[in-house]
């Protein structure tokens, strides 16, 4: 499962992005971005979450710890890895 900026799903992307099980989540939400990720992992069994690391598109100082939040609320495992 992948999430993506709720932003993309618009036409023509929607249906592509529903189709392959792209979960929208609004980065910019009161509610905040772990808690709408840790609500979705819960609605489901079995479920993988990938997120790009930070630095990708500019250097960053330091690494933030979201996923960290993500995965001890949800009681997931972190897996590391690379392409």
């Amino acid at each position: 499962t992948v999430l993506g900026k709720d932003s993309l799903f618009k036409p023509p992307f929607k249906r592509v992005l529903d189709w392959a099980g792209v979960i929208p989540v609004k980065r910019d939400s009161a509610n905040g971005l772990t808690e709408q990720v840790v609500a979705t992992i819960q609605q489901y069994d079995n479920i993988w979450i990938g997120m790009a690391p930070e630095g990708t598109r500019k250097k960053a100082k330091k690494m933030k710890s979201g996923f960290y939040h993500i995965a001890a609320k949800a009681n997931i495992p972190i897996v590391m890895f690379s392409f």
